[in-house]
């Protein structure tokens, strides 16, 4: 498994693996790859195609 996050330009930021915390605000998205994983959510979603 590989812990390898990158930013929008597509630059690596980080390769340990480990828990990541994120917060994002009513006017943020987050994309999800076929290889993410998450253990757990809390809020809301929609799912776009």
């Amino acid at each position: 498994m590989s812990g390898e996050i990158t930013n929008a330009k597509d630059s690596i930021v980080s390769s340990e693996i480990g828990t990541v915390h994120e917060t994002l605000d009513e006017s943020s998205t987050w994309t999800l790859t076929a290889d993410t994983s998450i253990a757990s959510f809390s809020g809301s979603a929609s799912l776009s195609a």
